[in-house]
């Protein structure tokens, strides 16, 4: 082997592995960054549903009771400055029950408007992440939404 040829090969080893260590650095970096949101979500979750439940016990101190109780709760909730109910530029809040099998948007928080969405039978596949807070359950996942598009989306059942 040449002097020329081992130079070249000697480049090529620290150019391979100056890759290998980049896109390692690369894979953890996103590792621990995807965790943090992760963490952040839940945190948000819980945090939103412990303000939904306050303005809960809040408006039945108050005498409100029954469908009014819920439907003065969201509205109280929707009316929050939209840096308290803020999930970011793509963040959504959504609120549902299960009425007959099916998955009910009773509200939808997106930068502040509400939405209206069409009710999803729950063995569709669709709104994962509602249907496992509907199943009393709370946590992060990836999974579809009410769309179909699969996303990062955190849980948290309302009592």
């Amino acid at each position: 082997m040449t002097g020329k040829t081992r130079g070249l090969l000697l480049i090529l080893i620290m150019v391979g592995t100056c890759f290998a260590v980049t896109g390692l650095s690369n894979y953890i970096l996103h590792q621990v960054v995807l965790e943090q949101q992760r963490e952040r979500l839940r945190d948000l979750a819980r945090n939103h549903v412990r303000l939904i439940e306050s303005i809960a016990l809040h408006e039945a101190k108050a005498g409100v009771l029954g469908e009014d109780l819920l439907v003065a709760t969201l509205d109280h909730f929707g009316k929050h400055p939209k840096t308290i109910l803020n999930f970011g530029e793509t963040g959504k809040i959504l609120v549902g029950r299960l009425q007959e099998g099916k998955i009910v948007f009773l509200m939808g928080l997106d930068g502040g408007q509400a939405a209206k969405l069409p009710p999803i039978p729950l063995a569709s596949g669709l709104a994962q992440p509602m249907a496992r807070a509907l199943e009393g359950k709370s946590g992060v996942m990836t999974g579809l939404d009410y769309r179909g598009v699969e996303v990062l989306a955190a849980y948290e059942p309302v009592k």
